[in-house]
């Protein structure tokens, strides 16, 4: 892939001559694909906001810093695009809409 320096030592090519060659191009669009998303997956059970006690959003809170620790991330500063797929086993789970909203407002 890239090199950290100004020049490619296999070519001879300076960096941005490299990007700007299809094999450069190619391998910045892949590095940008493979790095730019992350997922996340938590065993945890949709509650009500007055279900879910303050330690349970403490440990939900530190189970997300870990997995972004892991994937070597730091907190996201703009918008994000999140896929939830939640299900309950209690017999009387909260509305979808407002397990979701919880589920974020836990994370913040």
């Amino acid at each position: 892939m890239l090199c950290s320096g100004t020049s490619m030592s296999n070519s001879g090519k300076t960096k941005m001559n490299y990007l700007r060659t299809p094999q450069g191009q190619w391998g910045r669009y892949y590095w940008r694909k493979t790095h730019s998303r992350s997922l996340y997956s938590f065993d945890i059970e949709p509650k009500s906001k007055r279900a879910m006690k303050t330690d349970e959003k403490t440990a939900f809170q530190q189970k997300i810093l870990k997995q972004m620790k892991s994937l070597g991330k730091r907190a996201y500063r703009g918008q994000i695009a999140a896929e939830l797929s939640i299900s309950s086993t209690s017999e009387n789970p909260p509305h979808i809409h407002t397990a979701i909203k919880n589920f974020l407002e836990a994370r913040s």
